[in-house]
């Protein structure tokens, strides 16, 4: 999909214009021909793709390269993304030692961008006129694509669960409730946290959204790592060292009573790169009262 810049296209016929009438040696000649770019996406994956271009100038110089459509339209133009490139470029060059026209193309040329996309993303591919100066030579031709959606991850063998009760003690406004699903072999943990009313201590029987900001009733905390530690919704597996861990960052956690002293945990969530994470546990639950013991001789206190 072709991108003009109509400041750039009219300043360029303004100026060929100035020169026609002022230049008597000129008069007659054909002005030049635009360079244009054809940008095709094709191979498109989770996170992956291949973009090629193809220049109707084989002499012609560019770079190309795939931008998060998010980024692309936050610039407001596709000049001023082609102007932030160029300027990156050449903060590179000056701090490295890089030469500018290394990192152009000339002629038909093509890259494969393999695992560094992210799944379920909108990107937009962009190539555009440089010469070796770092001037803007042609106008910036697009092409928008989106990445595949990861295959959903279904977690399954949870044995058994925990629930705390910690009340207002971690820096919650409301209630503060820490579950933890785990399978039998131990391998298998999720932890879970969500926010209640403060008077909410018998179970944490709800619906809550994983969100920020956290801390207001029906919500729960997305995952996230502090040092060596996964705060919030996450799951994590002890196959390796270190644990490998996976942070649920948006999504539903459904929490009902099924039948006495039963309890039913329903997580459909997606993680940090947009795949969608499902769980289920159904079960006992453990509850403890964790606001009880911090006092003068109390003593925690199990449901």
């Amino acid at each position: 999909m072709e991108v003009k810049n109509w400041l750039l296209t009219g300043l360029t016929m303004f100026t060929l214009s100035f020169v026609a009438c002022d230049d008597d040696d000129n008069k007659g000649e054909e002005p030049p021909v635009p360079v244009t770019f054809e940008v095709a996406v094709s191979d498109v994956e989770t996170t992956s793709a291949t973009v090629a271009v193809t220049p109707s100038d084989a002499n012609a110089t560019y770079y190309f390269d795939v931008v998060k459509k998010a980024t692309f339209d936050e610039l407001g133009s596709p000049t001023a993304v082609a102007e932030k490139v160029i300027a990156d470029l050449k903060k590179y060059q000056a701090e490295n030692g890089a030469v500018l026209s290394d990192t152009l193309s000339q002629g038909n040329d093509s890259r494969v961008y393999t695992e560094v996309l992210s799944a379920s993303t909108e990107y937009t591919a962009c190539a555009f006129g440089v010469d070796a100066s770092g001037k803007l030579t042609t106008e910036v031709f697009t092409q928008d694509f989106t990445t595949k959606e990861l295959p959903p991850l279904v977690i399954e063998g949870f044995a058994d669960c925990t629930a705390d009760f910690w009340g207002d003690k971690k820096g919650t406004v409301n209630g503060k409730w820490v579950l933890t699903l785990t399978s039998s072999d131990w391998i298998k943990y999720m932890n879970l946290e969500v926010a209640t009313s403060l008077d909410q201590k018998a179970n944490p029987v709800g619906v809550y959204e994983i969100s920020n900001p956290y801390g207001e009733v029906g919500t729960a905390l997305p995952g996230y790592q502090d040092g060596d530690n996964f705060e919030g919704c996450t799951y994590i597996e002890y196959t390796s060292y270190p644990a490998q861990g996976l942070f649920l960052v948006s999504g539903t956690i459904t929490i009902t009573s099924t039948g006495e002293d039963v309890y039913k945990v329903e997580i459909d969530a997606k993680d940090g790169d947009g795949r969608r994470v499902q769980a289920v546990y159904e079960g006992d639950m453990y509850i403890t009262d964790k606001t009880l013991g911090f006092g003068d001789g109390d003593e925690e206190e199990e449901y």
